[in-house]
């Protein structure tokens, strides 16, 4: 049994000796992209918040932050498609009103 047990944790990926799944390091990982994106959007010069170059980083790393809140910080990875559908609509409509309206404003 003790065998089976042991297969079945190294098939998923987990570490016996330190108990960190490598789903848990990629949520890591993840995590620190997420701040170091959040930090560099937020020290960036107000006088330069409506450069075209850096209304498109915005939009894409909010994108990208919403993909991966809803997919993996939500575990919403494996729900029905149609709720995935719907939450990845509702995060494409915002961030494309906003972007648009700071595009407006440039």
């Amino acid at each position: 049994m003790d065998r089976i047990v042991s297969g079945a944790l190294l098939y998923a990926g987990m570490n016996m000796k330190s108990g960190v799944t490598t789903a848990t390091t990629a949520l890591r990982w993840r995590w620190l992209i997420m701040c170091m994106l959040t930090l560099t959007l937020a020290l960036f010069p107000h006088e330069a918040l409506f450069a075209l170059p850096l209304i498109v980083f915005s939009a894409a790393a909010a994108l990208l932050k919403g993909i991966w809140i809803i997919n993996d910080f939500m575990e919403l990875k494996h729900a029905p498609p149609m709720l995935r559908r719907m939450l990845m609509l509702w995060l494409l409509l915002t961030t494309s009103a906003v972007t648009t309206a700071a595009l407006w404003q440039s």
